[in-house]
């Protein structure tokens, strides 16, 4: 079984990019799980510092044990599916797409011209993932809850190629969906575009800073507190078990003062970094093999040698 996480290199990765997309597939490790960071996507949204995040983004998978890191730009048989695949995709497909309609949405509520800002690769990515998935043989890709409609397209695009070529050479992917709403400090969803993030590796004393600056209410020690007031809850949530969290909603309405709360999250968080964040400290970049591994690079390759034969 092919476990896909596709990220891409477009900054600094911050604890919602650890729960949604490190957390779920860390079971996996130790299996057929591959991590594609996905340099050329991130040349659609932000194609400054590619190189640097690029190098940052396998410092940390390194640093939580993962061993088939894969980049996107060094698999060229990725390009050479996504024009195969494009030449069956529908444009109509593509219009629905859920980066291209979000943009497109954005740009008109704010008065511009709809299509401002949309690019070829924009509106081509949903092709791009598909070759993505397809090309690794990909059982399951882990999304989140945005991306499931680029997955249904995938299916429809590889079904249509399959069915042309009366072929099942391109395995039709799963999705994986990681559902968890992870809120920055701020309550609105962490998110780069907000400036509420929380960067995974930063110092202890930074991460706790960030921890005790999220949103609360006014009540004291003493006042009964629930977890829907305040994000730094809904971030337990995410990191905790179900009687750590049931023990925390136990205190809080028992009057568990908003420091005390923080101070019981920050410490599970931190003491479920830690040990990586000293790992990723060591790690040199001038010793990382940034090179996709021999096997998967060998089979990418037999894999469009394949397909080509049967085209052409």
């Amino acid at each position: 079984m092919t476990i896909l996480t596709g990220i891409k290199p477009t900054g600094q990765l911050h604890l919602g990019n650890y729960i949604s997309t490190i957390c779920p597939i860390l079971k996996h490790k130790d299996k057929d799980a591959i991590i594609l960071i996905a340099d050329q996507h991130a040349l659609i949204s932000n194609p400054k510092n590619i190189k640097e995040n690029t190098e940052d983004l396998i410092k940390i998978f390194l640093s939580f044990g993962f061993a088939n890191i894969v980049k996107q730009s060094d698999i060229p048989e990725i390009s050479e599916l996504n024009w195969i695949l494009s030449c069956f995709t529908e444009v109509g497909h593509l219009n629905r797409s859920h980066a291209f309609k979000s943009l497109k949405e954005s740009n008109i509520e704010n008065g511009f011209n709809e299509n401002k800002g949309v690019s070829a690769g924009l509106f081509n990515y949903p092709t791009l993932m598909t070759a993505d998935n397809a090309i690794f043989d990909t059982d399951f890709v882990s999304i989140g809850l945005d991306q499931v409609s680029h997955i249904e397209m995938s299916k429809m695009i590889i079904n249509k190629f399959n069915h042309v070529f009366k072929t099942d050479i391109l395995k039709i992917p799963e999705p994986m969906v990681s559902n968890y709403n992870v809120l920055g400090f701020d309550g609105r969803k962490m998110s780069k575009s907000y400036n509420n993030t929380i960067p995974l590796f930063c110092t202890e004393k930074k991460l706790k800073k960030h921890i005790f600056s999220m949103k609360t209410n006014s009540k004291n020690v003493g006042e009964p507190k629930f977890f829907y007031e305040s994000p730094v809850c809904e971030l337990f949530k995410c990191i905790a078990s179900d009687l750590q969290i049931n023990n925390l909603k136990i205190f809080m309405e028992d009057g568990l003062g908003w420091g005390d709360v923080k101070q019981i999250v920050f410490r599970k968080l931190n003491g479920e970094i830690e040990r990586q964040r000293e790992v990723y400290q060591d790690v040199r970049v001038d010793d990382m093999n940034v090179v996709p591994l021999w096997s998967i690079q060998d089979k990418c390759k037999e894999k469009i040698d394949i397909i080509k034969d049967m085209i052409y």
